[in-house]
């Protein structure tokens, strides 16, 4: 009754039981819910009580942050008055780069020069910041075009002074007053994105829990892979490689472009000894050697996979071919190959980085001199 439009429904009564009987004894619990089993409340209703009556946190993760408004606007007000429970707490809490940093819009409003988009972005802000309570970038309704301005001022873990911040310190900071809003909370209203880039970073947005519910659960696969994954593609790597060193075809034979054969060009004129020029060459000649027998591994490994992958994955059309790695395809004698060419590419790459670093570690001390001349 205190609900408006519900009806009662089993499946919905034996999701609420379990979940009840997993939190008291500290279970996990998988629920596959059909469609109209009402999965929102049946979660909800044991989680508030338990968070009242233990006084403890739990945090909800959805897939969309439009779930979570959903949950913050509507199911969880709807059960709090139905269950006159006017003492719970409840809070959202996104990732950093949804929250405004002050001290770095401060920073950009205070540059030399701004284009004609971030003064336009700037106006809105300056107009939004006297009336957010939250500095939720979502109150916006930010175009394409502006999400590269706004990344510029939104809260970022590389550049946040914590303590040191005088935003912070006078209580200013929309992602701390967050924070601190959530410590103080029976339910965390987070989604999957904010859940998983807190255990590959620690970057501790959210308070400490010890009791989470996962809902559309079967999202968090694609998430943790969007999180944790990487990609690698074979033209990318040869396009890196072509910045230091291309073989090119030309009317006088073969000949190479790139870094590595740029820097005579800098050094010609220049104050710096022959003798010293020399030894330069001689490390970029050999950092050119290195660079082209990481290419060798490069297409090595890619014609490896390639060929393992025509044999075994499962084909997608359109050159695609997805395979997922288990203990048996890494058992498999054919993938040995792949592997092998992948630990020759891995030490290549190796090689490479640190004949990088230490042709860096002979120039990073002459760039004043050159700068001066």
């Amino acid at each position: 009754r205190a609900l408006h439009q519900f009806e009662h429904r089993p499946e919905q009564v034996a999701m609420m039981q379990a979940v009840a009987g997993a939190l008291n004894k500290g279970e996990r619990l998988i629920v596959e819910a059909g469609t109209g089993t009402g999965k929102s409340i049946a979660y909800l209703l044991p989680v508030i009580f338990f968070a009242l009556d233990n006084g403890v946190p739990v945090v909800i993760s959805t897939n969309t942050i439009n779930l979570q408004e959903q949950l913050m606007s509507k199911d969880i007000p709807d059960l709090a008055r139905a269950l006159e429970q006017g003492s719970l707490r409840y809070t959202q809490l996104k990732g950093r780069n949804n929250y405004l940093c002050l001290r770095r819009w401060n920073l950009l409003r205070r540059g030399q020069t701004l284009s004609l988009e971030e003064a336009r972005l700037m106006l809105r802000t300056l107009v939004w910041l006297a009336a957010t309570p939250t500095g939720d970038r979502a109150e916006l309704s930010l175009k394409g075009d502006e999400l590269p301005i706004w990344n510029r001022v939104c809260a970022q873990a590389e550049s946040c002074l914590g303590v040191q911040c005088p935003y912070q310190r006078r209580g200013h900071c929309f992602l701390y007053r967050a924070r601190r809003k959530a410590e103080g909370a029976h339910l965390i209203i987070a989604n999957h994105a904010l859940l998983l880039s807190e255990i590959a970073s620690g970057s501790n947005v959210l308070p400490e829990y010890s009791h989470l519910i996962i809902d559309e659960a079967h999202h968090l696969e694609e998430e943790a892979t969007e999180q944790w994954g990487f990609e690698v593609r074979e033209r990318d790597l040869g396009s890196y490689l072509n910045l230091l060193s291309e073989k090119s075809e030309g009317v006088g034979g073969e000949h190479y472009t790139g870094l590595l054969f740029e820097l005579g060009g800098h050094f010609r004129g220049s104050s710096l000894s022959p003798s010293r020029q020399k030894e330069i060459e001689k490390l970029a000649q050999s950092v050119h050697r290195i660079v082209e027998h990481g290419r060798d591994r490069v297409l090595e490994f890619f014609d490896a996979l390639w060929r393992f992958l025509e044999a075994h994955a499962e084909d997608q059309g359109e050159y695609e071919h997805r395979l997922r790695l288990t203990r048996a395809v890494r058992r498999h004698p054919e993938w040995q190959k792949v592997a092998l060419a992948a630990e020759n590419l891995s030490l290549a790459l190796g090689e490479i980085d640190s004949g990088l670093n230490r042709l860096y570690a002979m120039l990073e001390p002459l760039s004043d001199v050159l700068d001066h001349e």
